[in-house]
């Protein structure tokens, strides 16, 4: 067990600091080295509108071990803000009641509650700290100021929309009959425009207009598309997205044809796990968990005809990287089985367990037959296996090291 957990901490540490190029024929990004952000468990991860911060949950259990064994709701939960410029994360002075919170998109405002009912509510500024509580009337909560240039809450039950602002004032919009409102959208000076919908058959699909200087209210009819559009104005047009191929995390590019073909890799390796990742809202940062801390790794456009001929390059040191691994993984595994190495048949489900990346044992043609490695004459010279490269090939050998042999 030892071995294996020894083989994933350096199996994490390789991804964490390996750099990345990928992209199409047209786009090419690099994906920079990781930088830790928090050890032990956290959860609740987000960016804030700009992609400057990182909110995020860290759950501490209490400095007396009897304590957590005996009373597993001695862990405590604080909340901290990552600041991308300065590098640094502080604390959020919540009180510690609070177990919902939805920061705004004015990055300076977060509403906190306990539990479903909003119960022990309140702002905070998050630049200086100051609390403010409060016992707002919300029954169905419906937004969270997420945009912007709307930094309020917005509670929609049955014909009443009611809006409060961290600076206590509320406003209450009294809706017409049979209009559902969804949240708010961009308006123009002295009107709020809400994304809303007036069930029937067919349904008609629009958004209700609020003069401030009347409080008069009127529903414009649109389609159903231009609702959408008018909706997804705020949101955030995301380059990449997160997934899980087996038991490794990729970070890909959107809207790849599925039989798209390219000199260049259209996903980067991310971690070595199952995990959970952010992409930032201008797709230039990913922060994610892997091997017990949160990680971010920035996202670099750069010039397609370079990462092309870096690509090269670096599918050379992949290559050799790739069977110094599996060379790790099949010794390791060795010293397990009382210093056997596996034979031909089978090896890769046995070597699996340490090193989690399938695609690299795939690429690695073991040649070795399988015996004691302490039998082994010259462990230097004695070839494990390669994995084939531009040009040429990289070869692992009994005792670990790698050479590089071009093709003739």
């Amino acid at each position: 067990m030892k071995s294996i957990l020894v083989a994933l901490g350096f199996l994490a540490c390789a991804f964490a600091n390996a750099q990345e190029i990928f992209g199409d024929d047209k786009k090419a990004f690099v994906l920079l080295p990781a930088e830790v952000i928090s050890s032990g468990t956290v959860d609740q991860v987000e960016f804030s509108s700009s992609g400057r911060y990182i909110t995020y949950r860290r759950t501490e259990p209490s400095k007396s071990i009897l304590e957590v064994v005996k009373n597993e709701s001695s862990k405590k939960s604080h909340w901290y803000r990552y600041d991308r410029i300065a590098k640094a994360s502080v604390l959020i002075p919540l009180p510690e009641t609070a177990n919902q919170v939805f920061f705004f998109g004015d990055e300076q405002t977060a509403f906190y509650c306990q539990g479903g009912d909003k119960e022990d509510q309140g702002f905070i500024n998050l630049l200086n700290g100051a609390t403010t509580a409060t016992k707002l009337p919300v029954e169905s909560l419906t937004y969270f100021g997420e945009m912007r240039s709307a930094a309020y809450l917005m509670d929609f039950t049955g014909r009443t929309l009611s809006l409060f602002s961290p600076d206590g004032r509320t406003l209450t919009i009294s809706v017409p009959p049979k209009i559902h409102v969804f949240s708010p959208i961009v308006s123009e000076p002295g009107t709020l425009m809400f994304a809303a919908f007036i069930k029937g058959t067919p349904s008609q699909f629009g958004h209700i207009v609020y003069k401030l200087a009347d409080a008069s209210v009127t529903f414009v009819e649109t389609t159903q598309k231009l609702m959408r559009e008018q909706m997804n104005v705020n949101e955030k047009k995301y380059e990449f997205w997160f997934e899980d191929l087996g038991p490794l995390g990729y970070l890909t590019m959107q809207n790849i044809p599925k039989n798209y073909v390219s000199e260049l890799p259209t996903k980067a390796k991310l971690c070595m796990a199952k995990s959970f990742a952010r992409i930032s809202p201008a797709s230039d940062c990913v922060a994610y968990m892997d091997a017990g801390a949160l990680l971010i790794r920035d996202i670099k456009p750069i010039d397609a005809a370079m990462a092309k001929a870096a690509a090269a390059k670096n599918a050379k040191l992949k290559a050799m990287s790739d069977a110094k691994m599996s060379a790790l993984g099949l010794i390791i595994c060795a010293s397990d089985m009382d210093g056997v190495l596996p034979g031909i048949e089978g090896w890769e489900a046995k070597v699996l367990p340490y090193t989690l990346d399938g695609d690299m044992l795939k690429n690695f043609n073991y040649t070795f037959k399988g015996g004691n490695l302490s039998g082994i004459d010259n462990p230097a010279t004695t070839e494990l296996g390669f994995t084939v490269g531009p040009g040429g090939r990289a070869v692992a050998y009994c005792d670990g090291h790698v050479r590089w042999i071009p093709n003739p």
